[in-house]
């Protein structure tokens, strides 16, 4: 089954754009990350981000897509309830929202007419939902029907020439279960108050098609847009998936075609038992695609299954290439990817996973990286 999509082929560039800095982009000068996420086959290994070895005196962690970041530690991401991206600005009426911090840890507080409902995070996790009974999903409803998005003024014209890949976060399923009520609690409610919370997504997937015409008049120079899913079998069944995520998926990636955008997805959990609803949603491709031992899909069983115009980017966690020989990593790599994949539309995200990768791990996989095409 091949997944549906608005654009047979990728839009024209510029001769000689140059990639982006750090990543390799094959034989031809055309080729860089963005390009592959619009189909574009890098005809060689290509793999992001290019890792350098620190040097002793620098204290920057030089091992993760985000290297040049502070360490969430000192410097923490976004609160859930706030994190958007640059073109976006989002207000609330009839509402108080708090943010505040405490050491480590965010609170999070919504004062509403019916009621007032807290949060708390460490790092990236929940340790506190909102949602913590069935009386607070009415309450979580009005937040989000009083959420109100506009066009950031901020975000300039060069901004939006600059943005040739937009992003946004999750249906409504997958922003719940990661950030709102927890697991346990999505199940519980789902069978307790089965309404009520119907209604809730519904409100959160109107309000997420809102804040989506928003992104896609703002950038509208891009080209791709990655909806960061985090999607796995782990969390939902194939069933559960197909009523209650495939509906949405397929309204965001309806919405991104008639924008002329391909829709990518970001889901790097277990995707095996969900490979036959993915083509239902009508997305473009996967970020990214993790095999065994951490996953559970390899990259070729995608490709046979969805075909070549299909985007994947393929991970390789930390655990597959630190402590290894540059031999071994090699090995794993030529196992993995076949030379076949290479001529697709793929390229492969190097991951750290929260470890600290040592300079010979670093120098060790860029040998084996750039050894895989000699």
């Amino acid at each position: 089954m091949e997944p549906r999509s608005a654009l047979s082929k990728p839009p024209n560039r510029l001769a000689g754009e140059p990639s982006a800095v750090g990543e390799p982009g094959g034989d031809n000068p055309l080729v860089t990350y963005e390009s592959i996420l619009e189909g574009v086959p890098p005809d060689r290994l290509f793999w992001l981000p290019r890792l350098e070895v620190p040097r002793a005196t620098s204290a920057t962690r030089q091992n993760t897509p985000e290297a040049t970041a502070p360490n969430s530690r000192t410097a923490p991401l976004r609160p859930f309830a706030s994190r958007q991206d640059p073109w976006l600005r989002t207000d609330y009426r009839n509402l108080v929202f708090c943010h505040t911090r405490e050491g480590d840890e965010d609170l999070f507080r919504w004062e509403t007419p019916d009621g007032t409902l807290t949060a708390r995070r460490v790092s990236n996790h929940m340790t506190e939902y909102p949602l913590k009974t069935v009386n607070d999903i009415p309450v979580w409803r009005y937040v989000r029907d009083n959420t109100m998005y506009a066009e950031n003024p901020n975000f300039t014209e060069a901004d939006r020439r600059a943005c040739r890949k937009m992003s946004f976060k999750w249906s409504p399923v997958q922003e719940l279960l990661q950030f709102e009520t927890g697991v346990e609690n999505f199940y519980y409610f789902m069978a307790d108050a089965r309404d009520e919370m119907m209604s809730l997504m519904e409100t959160m997937h109107r309000k997420n098609l809102e804040a989506l015409e928003i992104g896609f008049r703002a950038c509208s120079d891009a080209t791709v847009i990655q909806f960061n899913e985090n999607t796995s079998a782990s969390l939902i069944s194939p069933a559960f998936y197909r009523e209650h995520t495939v509906p949405h998926v397929r309204a965001y990636a309806d919405l991104a075609h008639q924008h002329g955008k391909r829709f990518i997805a970001h889901m790097c959990g277990l995707l095996n038992a969900l490979l036959d609803c993915f083509p239902e949603t009508g997305m473009d491709g996967i970020h990214a695609v993790t095999p065994p031992p951490i996953g559970d899909t390899h990259y070729m069983t995608v490709r046979e299954r969805y075909g070549d115009p299909f985007v994947i980017i393929g991970r390789l966690n930390a655990q597959l290439w630190m402590g290894k020989h540059t031999e071994e990593i090699l090995a794993r790599l030529k196992k993995t990817i076949p030379p076949s994949l290479v001529k697709t539309p793929f390229a492969l995200w190097i991951t750290s996973d929260e470890m600290s990768p040592t300079p010979r791990d670093i120098a060790n996989l860029n040998a084996a990286l750039e050894g895989y095409d000699m």
